[in-house]
């Protein structure tokens, strides 16, 4: 999943890819209600937009693809 994430990350630059290790994060992943890896959190200024969970590779540049095409 990761080498996928990065590739993500390089072709969509006007978008911000974070990574967080929820093992070590456990306050952060209990408030943004992720019990599954990968969860991917789609958010503007700090609001939560949209959430994937699950590695589905389609569904996730699917999303990416919705939110670079719009003004979300």
């Amino acid at each position: 999943m990761a080498p996928m994430y990065m590739e993500l990350s390089e072709k969509h630059l006007s978008l911000m890819f974070l990574s967080i290790d929820v093992d070590e994060l456990t306050e952060f992943s209990s408030s943004w209600d992720i019990h599954a890896t990968p969860t991917f959190l789609f958010l503007k200024d700090g609001q939560l937009l949209d959430k994937l969970i699950g590695a589905n590779r389609c569904d996730l540049e699917r999303k990416i693809v919705m939110f670079v095409d719009s003004s979300f």
